[in-house]
């Protein structure tokens, strides 16, 4: 299970590997995407349209992913109605991999505001972290040509003891923490998180 999947561009790769493959996201548009191509590469997906903290199908996976910077999004009991949700889901043994950037390794390199290009688009990025919310609340401001938009997010970083205490209180226990970069062991001076857990 690919949760929230998006458009579907890991659903379909892992798909087109032999995998039998459920994608999981709120936002429509993104899902006919990912409908569309798996129509046209001719591979069987489920695709469900659900918000991730309310899936109900218990004891169904082998495993769970959650990639892309997709961790987080919700407040505190929020987050732990997704993972607790994710853990139902999973069979005896199922691991849930993901990536998360956690207090250890972001906050010390941590810049208020940054930049990049992505194609045609110039993305600046201005960002805040909140103490007593734990959060880093960023404004976007996309530019293409003379036109620009703007967009607000927010995500929990939680400590390396706060995540592992969540994924515990769900019933999952820690199997293997790398860095997402290196795939050596996770220190907390490593990069992004890549976390599998076990149920």
């Amino acid at each position: 299970m690919d949760i929230p999947c998006g458009n579907g561009r890991l659903t379909l790769e892992l798909a087109s590997r032999g995998y039998n493959m459920t994608g999981v996201d709120i936002t429509e548009p993104l899902m006919d995407i990912g409908r569309k191509r798996s129509d046209e590469m001719k591979l069987a997906v489920d695709w469900i349209l659900s918000d991730m903290r309310k899936i109900d199908m218990e004891n169904k996976f082998d495993a769970a992913f959650c990639m892309g910077g997709s961790f987080g999004f919700f407040d505190d009991a929020g987050n732990a109605a997704f993972v607790s949700a994710v853990a139902r889901s999973l069979k005896p043994g199922g691991k849930f991999i993901f990536e998360a950037h956690i207090a250890e390794s972001l906050l010390p390199k941590l810049s208020d505001r940054d930049w990049f290009e992505v194609d045609d688009i110039i993305v600046l990025d201005k960002r805040h972290y909140d103490l007593e919310l734990g959060r880093i609340d960023s404004e976007w401001t996309l530019i293409r040509g003379n036109k620009f938009e703007k967009l607000d997010s927010s995500i929990r970083v939680y400590s390396y003891r706060e995540l592992r205490r969540l994924l515990e209180d769900s019933g999952l226990k820690i199997f293997a923490a790398y860095d997402a970069k290196t795939m050596e062991k996770f220190e907390a001076r490593s990069s992004l998180l890549f976390m599998i857990a076990e149920k």
